[in-house]
């Protein structure tokens, strides 16, 4: 109990200046554009100006503003809190002003009431009382003093990981002060990363409930029954059924390029047409996705599927493979699954990938992510063959494909560290697979380490035999691969490193709405699960998601609208934890948590479905239909980036795309305002990003509100279930004129 209590104690002192320096405390009229009434973003203080900070302790904080150098007048000033005067002073320049923030209003609301204030004169009527630098809350603590009600809030956030790592550790007292720390110092951390709380909480907290229920010689009770599972008539029906998911709406948005990223794609196979060789002449990404896109169309046509212009259909085609790989992908999770664990595990762990909104998402895209993900899985599923079966020869396949997968996206190239793994996991099978100290954890079987060497060779083979031009052009590889690994380093339009995210962005953004919140949280308990289990092989598929996940946040380039496609490859593992954990939770026989994974499985296909369905109905075609009805013909329309936006396609409007290099810029209402142009669409997949992404210019964000406070609002489609990937855009129509 002593130890509880002084464990209380430390996480309350460290919750208080956790949630003070989390309080973000430097304020902008730009940063916080809700709490600032006629302080503008030029930062001079006009007459009644109001700022209204929220969350504070009626007492012992204080607000200090720096005016600016540059001053004309020195007008004075009274400073009302809660209306009641606070402070009074005469603006000069550099003056640093002390306002103390005493007061029970919520939010606290200080007035600024200028005196013999000066106007600027022409056009602009305002009375001003000086030229803001910086404004600071603060206290005697040196942070802000948040309320009772968010202290308390904060406290049991901080207390609730101390508590669980003591329990999960076999009481050890400093362990738990040092989580209590990290987790004190991740809160205040957070809020310069734009990391939500809830996210950061429910990472560390399932993963430590995986590590404190899992018991590891109850785990082998998992695969009861298993003689009774017909795995593979149950394996080829979720097949199926994955099948049936990714190929429904499959043509959605055609002829129209709903897809950006589809366009390069039909581009580099043209021009294989066009010079009667297969050089795509783009190695921005490698070949093995454009020579499936193109023996797909051809065999279509050869059969007789297709007809007309031999282009015609050849989105779709691409579209086609990226479907089956991802069902295919559904199917060796399954099988992976079966080997690793047991036929249960590998029947739900497919079913669960057959699901993930993120995985059906990007099933359905001209893009090299689900057929990435396709090779690898097929690498990983001959490795483990090889390894548990003792047929080291099913290692050079485990290369090839892992060539292959190389082949396909450049981060394919991992899988040689899973091919490096198999001398590692041969150990597991031959002698054991506890890991009981370090020595052990290293240990591994000589004779594979030949066969591992020879399988590097075959990775390198099939890298070569899928993507040929990578030698035979190698001007053009080399130069259009140092453009990508210089995109990737230098990030897309907003740069994102993985620090500044605490390394939690893919799981925030990306891993959360993509496999819903729940299911999310099933992975990461079976993730815990397999860190407790000591067990060289479930290690072996922990080490499999973070191969993939680590270098996804590594890299700055996070582009919006779908970042997400990037930890594609980590949800086949992710899926495979998550059916861990469900069959062990199941075991324990709680009707609580058995309602609960019944409640995920509820959840996780009515985001599927609903999204799918959706699809169909895309938002620009709804705005398309709309405009052609309604606004007179041969009006002139500003459209933000085409393939975000409306289109059309028999000259009904006069479409003026904004130049893509200077959107922004183009938005300015003044230039609008001047423009002869009559009406504006703005697209959510364009302008999203400026309030979603984090560090960006928050006057951008401002230039984009200006637009919507500005003009008219003619119509809006907005999707039902929400913007997701590439889909249903939140389209606005603007009356400009």
């Amino acid at each position: 109990m002593k130890k509880i209590i002084f464990i209380t104690l430390i996480s309350l002192l460290f919750s208080f200046f956790a949630a003070g320096l989390r309080y973000k405390s430097l304020l902008s009229p730009l940063d916080h554009n809700n709490s600032f009434m006629l302080i503008h973003g030029d930062r001079w203080l006009e007459n009644n100006a109001e700022v209204h900070l929220k969350n504070l302790f009626s007492r012992k904080n204080f607000f200090d503003i720096t005016f600016s150098t540059f001053q004309p007048a020195s007008p004075d000033i009274d400073v009302y809190v809660c209306n009641k005067l606070s402070s009074s002073f005469k603006v000069k320049p550099d003056l640093v002003q002390r306002v103390y923030l005493s007061g029970s209003c919520e939010p606290r609301v200080v007035r600024f009431e200028v005196k013999n204030g000066f106007v600027p004169g022409g056009e602009d009527k305002r009375v001003l009382g000086g030229k803001i630098e910086s404004l600071k809350v603060s206290s005697l603590f040196k942070v802000p003093i948040l309320n009772f009600s968010n202290q308390v809030f904060y406290f049991l956030c901080i207390l609730i990981i101390p508590l669980v790592a003591f329990y999960a550790f076999k009481q050890s007292l400093s362990i738990s002060i040092l989580s209590s720390f990290l987790a004190s110092f991740t809160l205040a951390y957070s809020a310069l990363s734009n990391v939500t709380l809830f996210a950061l909480a429910l990472l560390v907290l399932m993963l430590l409930v995986g590590v404190i229920v899992f018991n590891t010689d109850k785990s082998s009770s998992l695969d009861f029954d298993e003689q009774s599972i017909n795995f593979s008539l149950l394996a080829f029906c979720i097949f199926f059924f994955a099948l049936l998911i990714r190929f429904y709406n499959l043509d959605f948005g055609l002829p129209n390029n709903y897809h950006p990223d589809e366009v390069p794609k039909f581009n580099a196979i043209m021009r294989m047409r066009q010079y009667g060789d297969l050089n795509p002449r783009y190695f921005l990404h490698p070949s093995m996705l454009l020579y499936m896109t193109y023996f797909m169309n051809s065999l279509f046509r050869f059969i007789g599927l297709f007809d007309g212009l031999w282009e015609s259909h050849l989105i779709f085609s691409g579209r086609v493979g990226s479907a089956l790989a991802g069902s295919f992908s559904v199917l060796f999770t399954a099988l992976i699954g079966k080997h690793v664990f047991s036929k249960k595990v590998g029947l739900i762990s497919g079913l669960i990938l057959s699901l993930l909104p993120l995985h059906v998402t990007c099933s359905r895209y001209v893009k090299e992510d689900a057929l990435l993900t396709f090779f690898v899985l097929i690498s990983i599923y001959f490795l483990i063959r090889a390894v548990k079966e003792d047929k080291a020869k099913l290692l050079l396949v485990s290369g090839f494909f892992g060539g292959v997968a190389a082949s396909t996206k450049y981060t394919g190239i991992l899988t040689f560290v899973i091919i490096l793994s198999a001398p590692f996991l041969r150990y597991a099978y031959t002698s054991s697979d506890k890991i009981r100290s370090i020595r052990t954890l290293f240990a591994f079987n000589v004779k594979y380490f030949k066969w591992t060497v020879c399988a590097l060779f075959f990775l390198l083979l099939g890298f070569v035999l899928c993507s040929p031009y990578t030698v035979l052009d190698s001007k053009t590889f080399l130069k259009d691969f140092a453009h990508e690994q210089n995109h990737m380093n230098k990030g897309h339009s907003i740069l994102i490193s993985a620090w500044s995210q605490l390394w939690m962005y893919h799981w925030e953004r990306s891993l959360l709405p993509g496999m819903t919140t729940l299911f999310a949280s099933f992975s990461v308990i079976g993730l815990g699960m397999f860190l407790k289990s000591y067990k060289r092989t479930l290690w072996f598929v922990f080490c499999l998601f973070l191969l993939f996940y680590l270098p996804s946040e590594w890299v700055k380039a996070k582009p919006a609208p779908q970042p997400e496609r990037y930890v594609l490859p980590c949800l086949p593992f992710l899926s495979l934890a998550a059916a861990f954990s469900i069959i062990y939770l199941l075991k324990l026989k709680n009707k609580v948590l058995n309602l609960l994974i019944i409640l995920a499985f509820f959840i996780l296909c009515f985001r599927t479905f609903s999204l799918s369905y959706e699809i169909g109905q895309d938002t620009r075609a709804k705005m398309e239909h709309w405009m052609k009805e309604n606004i007179k013909k041969g009006s002139s329309v500003y459209i933000d980036w085409k393939p975000y936006s409306v289109r059309f396609w028999n000259e009904e409007f006069k479409q003026i795309y904004l130049p893509r290099s200077r959107i922004i810029p183009s938005l300015s209402v003044s230039e609008l305002k001047k423009a002869k142009v009559d009406y504006l669409v703005l697209s959510s997949l364009f302008y999203d990003r400026y309030f979603s992404q984090p560090g960006v210019d928050p006057a951008l964000r401002e230039q984009i509100r200006n637009v919507f406070r500005s003009f008219e609002k003619v119509k809006e489609f907005e999707p039902k279930f929400g913007t997701y990937g590439f889909h249903n855009p939140k389209l606005t129509l603007f009356k400009l004129k």
